[in-house]
């Protein structure tokens, strides 16, 4: 619980720098990303994946994310859809994965920093409600339409 109230309070305290940002109604974003899982366990987690993002607006995006993690000697894959709402260059993200071994709600908050007008990198701090894990990722974008 403590991990949740902490990852609330990061939510809470980005939302208050928020800049001037907007993304566009049907904008396609493509990237690929990494985490390392900071659960306290003796296994490091390390994940990679893909995703896509669709902009249903200009400010709510839907994507999916596709992974393969590897931990404790072992590989799964797993699919993890979400949505985000851009609230200038930060956004909530609300996720569910959906792995062979079951699923799990993720709830996070991230940083949308465009390097230019096609390519973006990525943090996002993410909960995973049902492992208690807090991951850190960082992704990045490559704009196709």
């Amino acid at each position: 619980m403590k991990k949740f109230l902490f990852l609330i309070a990061i939510i809470v305290g980005t939302l208050t720098s928020v800049e001037s940002f907007a993304q566009g109604k049907g904008q396609i974003w493509l990237g690929g990303n990494a985490n390392a899982n900071i659960a306290l366990s003796p296994d490091f987690a390390l994940t990679l994946g893909g995703d896509g993002h669709y902009f249903l607006t200009d400010n709510l995006s839907l994507g999916a994310n596709l992974s393969v993690a590897m931990e404790g000697g072992e590989t799964t894959t797993g699919l993890t859809p979400m949505a985000r709402c851009f609230l200038g260059n930060i956004f909530p993200q609300v996720s569910f994965q959906v792995m062979p071994e079951g699923g799990g709600i993720g709830i996070g908050a991230g940083y949308w920093y465009n390097l230019n007008d096609n390519v973006n990198i990525t943090p996002v701090v993410n909960f995973d409600m049902e492992t208690d894990a807090i991951a850190l990722n960082i992704g990045f974008g490559i704009k196709l339409k």
